[in-house]
């Protein structure tokens, strides 16, 4: 394998290279072409010119956002990169559709099926194709298939990218070349450097690629409220700079803007961001980007390289600038060097055995037919004449900590308060566990107040019969209506204690009631209690609609109140003592009022009532507690 690039300047010029470099002889060749020349007509001139000097070329090419050429980046120029293949098998193709997924497929089916393929390279229309939906299908065809390449440009005007073969330019659709050889070496690697900055947002509304409403503000006003009013009337241009950062399988993913809808504020993004998706900006860190290669590029250290291409992201060659040459300079060192700058990269990743777009990145693939003399990268340290200043360096490294600081910070105060809630719900469980336990007393009166009459009634019943049984006196329908008696009076206690353990137990299950049904309930239980201190209880229901509730927790609260409406009537010893239930509907609610005449509640008293363990009561008489768990269910 042998790779010759150069850049396109005249026919003249062009068929010289190719005999210079004796390209003619050779009968298995790939060209990659990159051009900053968005001109239809162009593109398929030189298609026809390449061809007629080399008939039997085969042709993948893109529109570009900038053209690579070994470490240098131009714009509106044209890059030719000549691959001589020994022992590798190239088909090349094109392929449209109807969605993303359909020209993924199409793509597919113009394959080679009686071999397998080992590579594809392969660019996609840069505005009308959705880069993830085209990406998923080569994964499911063979989730081995390594795949680079990436989405058209147009200088960063956003109107009409084009994709090409050696059978001419399309304006839709995506071409590719498909490699044949179980023996081609194949590595990949990635550039990232983009930092997390700002706080973490979730996208509240959004299908495949378009984003309705981040944090439930339309996606393009978020733009607006954290990055100013510039940048978002300038998107989707600015878009790039500033693009959404996903955490997905541990792996940071960017995506960038690629069209703004002003109309409901949506924005269409490069690839699919997902409903319930956790995001933050990103900020192109310049000193991670420039200044520490020497960790970057291990996947590609000591291999076997002849090719090396690399299809990186817009928005770095828009960050850095002219300096983007010492990002590709190590690569240099490896083989002869040529790419351009996409609107999405496609990046093969080997440790997940998935091919995935990214954004923002820069992606690498180098190529060899041969086990060559492997070569170390040498790593490049840039001097104080880089076109980046001292200034702007310490800016993105202030970006960069600051950053990083807030989202720790954050992230602990989360667990702070998490963790204060938690003990203050434990704390409010215990007071009202506290508090039902102080009322089983009074419910131990209520039920023995409740008992007396049926268990006197029984022991009349009982003695009755029993000397009637002493004197021989027994008759039989007689002994029948008192032993049915007995029974009824002994299904009243068996029911009453099922209406105090219903009222003590713990049901963590909402169901569907009235309100009217839930006091009646609570009265069962207290009336005896009420009639006997001759006090006077009324009930009122304007109200039947159904509620979903808690019932046993409801009923805690009502006899709370008529409790302690009880207790300061029989304190004041009020004259013709009254307690009045009504419910009732104001607007959409249904109301339960609890009332008495028993004077109310002291002014100074008011905003103290619902205080834990505050009473007005003796000490003997109550534990504060009750108003305060009231308001607490």
């Amino acid at each position: 394998m042998k790779v010759h690039n150069s850049y396109y300047s005249s026919d003249e010029a062009l068929k010289l290279f190719i005999e210079q470099n004796q390209i003619q002889d050779h009968e298995n060749i790939l060209l990659q072409i990159f051009t900053g020349v968005c001109d239809k007509a162009y593109i398929n001139r030189l298609i026809q010119k390449l061809k007629s000097i080399l008939p039997h070329v085969k042709i993948i090419g893109a529109t570009t956002d900038g053209e690579i050429c070994e470490d240098k980046v131009t714009d509106t120029k044209t890059v030719l990169s000549f691959m001589l293949l020994d022992k590798t098998k190239i088909i090349t193709s094109h392929a449209q559709g109807g969605t993303s997924q359909e020209v993924a497929q199409n793509l597919i089916h113009s394959f080679d099926k009686s071999d397998k393929i080992n590579l594809l390279i392969t660019f996609a229309e840069g505005l009308g194709v959705n880069g993830e939906e085209y990406i998923k299908i080569f994964n499911k065809f063979d989730s081995e298939l390594m795949v680079a390449g990436g989405l058209a440009g147009d200088n960063g005007a956003f109107k009409q990218t084009y994709i090409f073969t050696e059978e001419g330019c399309f304006d839709a659709g995506a071409v590719g070349a498909a490699f044949y050889n179980p023996s081609l070496i194949i590595n990949t690697d990635y550039n990232f450097g983009w930092e997390n900055i700002g706080k973490v947002m979730t996208v509240t509304d959004a299908k495949d690629n378009v984003v309705y409403t981040i944090d439930n503000l339309n996606a393009r006003s978020i733009y607006g409220k954290y990055l100013g009013e510039e940048v978002m009337n300038r998107l989707p241009a600015t878009g790039v700079e500033f693009p959404l950062i996903i955490k997905r399988d541990n792996m940071d993913i960017a995506r960038a803007v690629m069209s703004a809808n002003k109309e409901d504020g949506s924005l269409t993004f490069a690839g699919n961001v997902q409903t319930g998706d956790k995001v933050q900006f990103g900020y192109g860190n310049v000193s991670a980007i420039i200044h520490d290669n020497k960790n970057r590029y291990l996947n590609l250290d000591n291999k076997p390289t002849e090719a090396v291409f690399v299809y990186s992201c817009m928005a770095r060659r828009r960050l850095i600038g002219s300096s983007i040459s010492v990002e590709l300079a190590p690569l240099t060192s490896l083989s002869p060097l040529s790419g351009f700058f996409t609107y999405g990269e496609l990046y093969h990743n080997k440790e997940r055995k998935s091919n995935e777009l990214l954004n923002e990145s820069m992606t690498i693939l180098t190529l060899s037919e041969n086990q060559t003399e492997c070569k170390n990268i040498r790593h490049v340290q840039p001097n104080c004449e880089q076109n980046i200043s001292y200034t702007v360096r310490a800016l993105s490294n202030l970006v960069s900590v600051t950053s990083h600081e807030l989202q720790e910070l954050n992230e602990s105060l989360e667990e702070k308060v998490k963790k204060q809630v938690a003990e203050i719900e434990q704390k409010q469980s215990q007071l009202i566990q506290q508090s039902r336990h102080a009322s089983i007393g009074e419910m131990i009166g209520m039920i023995a107040h409740q008992w007396r009459q049926p268990l006197a009634a029984i022991s009349g019943s009982t003695g009755l019969l029993n000397l009637d049984l002493m004197m021989d006196n027994i008759d039989k329908d007689e002994f029948k209506k008192q032993v049915d008696f007995i029974g009824k009076q002994s299904q009243f206690l068996s029911t009453t204690i099922d209406d105090f353990r219903n009222f003590f137990k713990e049901n963590k299950e909402k169901s569907v009631t009235t309100l009217k049904a839930v006091v009646e309930d609570t009265l069962t239980i207290i009336s005896p209690s009420i009639e006997s201190k001759e006090i006077n209880m009324s009930q009122e229901y304007l109200c039947h609609s159904k509620i979903l509730t808690y019932p046993n927790e409801l009923k805690q609260v009502i006899l709370n109140l008529v409790k302690n409406s009880i207790d300061i009537l029989l304190e004041k010893e009020i004259k013709n003592p009254s307690i009045w239930i009504k419910v009732y509907k104001e607007g959409n609610d249904c109301c339960l009022e609890v009332s008495d005449n028993g004077g109310g509640v002291k002014e100074k008293y008011i905003k103290s009532i619902f205080d834990p363990y505050f009473t007005t009561k003796e000490k003997r008489d109550g534990t504060g507690l009750g108003l305060y768990m009231s308001k607490t269910i």
